[in-house]
């Protein structure tokens, strides 16, 4: 049986909130509430014609299990089992008292990127380009060049990419290619 609209618009509304609880108090490098992040991962999903909910809810909660105090159970009740499922393959914790440098970091991502699903795929692209947007006004140019040639080695580690973001895929590339 299909959701109705305002059913719909209610559960989008509970995982935008979820997601504004997990990050409450947080912020990004530049200063502003790290919601922002979330919410422009997901836009950026919209705007690529992705109207898919638990791609878009993956979006918001991308982050929550990595950076936050919100359980999976939390997630599974909000957002729902395929969302819990694209965040965990999205989620990277480091080691108790393990400090990983970038190169470490980097390499464990796209072994682990080797595996991801198609939802987890989408958002991991759409995140990556905000993360580098919002880089190259605050870090250091020598950082903004590593990340985005991680970047590209992401983009090769996730093919095939999913149709529904090929043309978020093909600017990806050429904005990470121009740093």
């Amino acid at each position: 049986m299909r959701n109705s609209v305002p059913e719909i618009i209610q559960s989008q509304e509970n995982v935008l909130c979820l997601a504004i609880l997990g990050h409450s108090g947080q912020k990004r490098s530049n200063g502003s509430d790290y919601i922002t992040h979330p919410i422009s991962v997901r836009d950026r999903l919209f705007a690529c014609g992705i109207r898919n909910r638990d791609v878009l809810d993956t979006a918001l909660c991308h982050d929550l299990l990595e950076d936050t105090k919100i359980t999976e159970e939390q997630i599974r009740i909000i957002a729902g089992e395929k969302v819990l499922e694209a965040v965990r393959q999205l989620t990277n914790i480091d080691p108790v008292g393990k400090k990983r440098d970038f190169a470490e970091k980097t390499r464990d991502m796209l072994e682990h990127a080797k595996h991801y699903g198609d939802i987890a795929k989408m958002v991991k692209l759409a995140d990556r380009y905000d993360n580098l947007a919002d880089a190259i006004w605050d870090w250091e140019p020598y950082r903004v060049k590593r990340y985005a040639k991680a970047g590209l080695e992401l983009l090769e580690a996730m093919q095939p990419i999913p149709n529904d973001v090929v043309k978020l895929e093909r600017e990806a590339k050429r904005f990470f290619e121009c740093i």
